[in-house]
């Protein structure tokens, strides 16, 4: 998110973000220049499009709110807890009709058994929160579930929350950083889950 801002007694346009590019010279939740984040943008090949706000919500908007909230947030790591979560929000209709909701525990106890750390950051971690537990595997998660007469794919879809803390803090990815400082710029509505938002939800 672009924003103009007078930190330094001088009004200049910065970025803000969430993002975790592995040809990025940083990681997580930062803010940047304009003049060196357009040079790092060109120099890793990205295609950037600027959608301006509309004008009623572009006077609304609190500046100096959203500069104080990102200063709790800044360097948080990316949002991988609720990459998954914040598009799922039916059991079997947001997959590709090739992907059937059913594969994802399957294919992810796979992976899991290679690099157990990235598994448990996208899903283990994520449905361990939604279901009150802790430190369960996907087999145990599965389990869990039958307990409580659930199928896992059902707590894949229960909505992410704003105020989830995992063990690294805040989960944000970009589309859900943007959206929280919808909120406190006062454009965007408290009740909204901002972890719940995808791209396409902030253009």
């Amino acid at each position: 998110m672009a924003i103009w801002l007078n930190i330094t007694g001088e009004r200049e346009l910065y970025v803000m973000e969430s993002q975790d590019g592995w040809y990025w010279p940083r990681h997580g939740i930062q803010m940047n220049k304009f003049s060196q984040w357009i040079e790092w943008a060109q120099n890793a090949s990205f295609n950037v499009v600027a959608l301006p706000l509309k004008e009623e919500y572009a006077k609304a908007f609190n500046e100096t709110a959203v500069y104080e909230w990102f200063k709790t947030v800044e360097g948080l790591p990316y949002g991988y807890h609720n990459l998954l979560f914040g598009w799922i929000d039916t059991v079997n209709e947001n997959f590709p009709p090739i992907l059937q909701a059913e594969l994802f525990p399957i294919a992810f106890r796979l992976v899991e058994k290679v690099v157990p750390s990235a598994i448990k950051a996208v899903y283990g971690l994520p449905l361990n929160k939604r279901l009150g537990t802790t430190d369960l595997e996907i087999p145990e998660l599965v389990a869990e579930c039958a307990k409580r007469n659930l199928t896992i794919n059902e707590v894949m879809t229960w909505v992410e929350q704003d105020a989830w803390e995992y063990p690294d803090g805040y989960s944000m990815v970009c589309s859900s950083f943007v959206a929280a400082a919808y909120k406190r710029a006062g454009i965007l509505d408290e009740s909204i889950q901002a972890t719940e938002m995808a791209p396409r939800d902030v253009t």
